[in-house]
């Protein structure tokens, strides 16, 4: 299959990703948004392609920047949000691909979404104590949801991560991966329509 798409795409995704390319090396944002938007475009039709892809092994190929995953994951997300197909993810500058590599996706989100710079541009979880240069939050008893008002200009951004996650870990699932997020049993119970108490899902000293 991946020959099959190489001997169709090879050209266009070549000039997609130079044009990325270009973007990233000019540093405009506008410009690198459009470049990503057209990248993840011709994703979506190699993947809607049937000489390319037949029956049961129809899969989706997305090409993911392992510095850009989060950015980058949001966008994959949102494109193949009512797919029926199986997401399988190559690294950029990687020759590796397979369930292996997918695997490894969804690992680094996971991990990207733990690390502190990031949970304060888009505060998604109660920040822990820190031990000196911690990078990553160690929550004790798991990773626990961070309410924000509704003023806060950082909610948008939060909101859109946990819409990705959710997408994301529904994928998972479905395809038979793990995203290893440490949440509480208060956050499963939330998303399965269940009610918190009010104390013990608050966090505690030490926590």
């Amino acid at each position: 299959q991946e020959r099959a798409v190489e001997e169709r795409f090879a050209e266009r995704r070549r000039n997609a990703e130079g044009r990325l390319a270009v973007a990233k090396h000019i540093g405009d944002a506008a410009l690198l948004n459009t470049a990503y938007e057209s990248y993840f475009e011709l994703q979506g039709q190699i993947a809607r392609d049937t000489e390319a892809w037949v029956g049961s092994l129809k899969s989706e190929m997305a090409r993911i920047e392992r510095d850009k995953v989060l950015e980058q994951a949001e966008r994959a997300m949102e494109l193949t949000r009512s797919s029926s197909c199986a997401l399988e993810v190559q690294f950029m500058d990687e020759s590796g691909f397979g369930r292996a590599v997918t695997q490894g996706f969804y690992t680094l989100v996971a991990h990207e979404l733990q690390r502190r710079s990031v949970n304060r541009e888009a505060p998604m979880w109660v920040e822990d104590d820190p031990p000196l240069n911690e990078e990553f939050l160690r929550p004790r008893r798991g990773l626990l949801v961070r309410p924000l008002p509704c003023d806060d200009p950082r909610l948008p951004g939060a909101e859109r991560r946990f819409c990705m996650l959710g997408r994301l870990m529904a994928k998972a699932l479905r395809e038979g991966f793990v995203v290893p997020l440490p949440l509480t049993a208060a956050f499963f119970r939330l998303v399965l329509g269940g009610a918190a108490d009010g104390v013990t899902a608050l966090p505690r000293a030490g926590d």
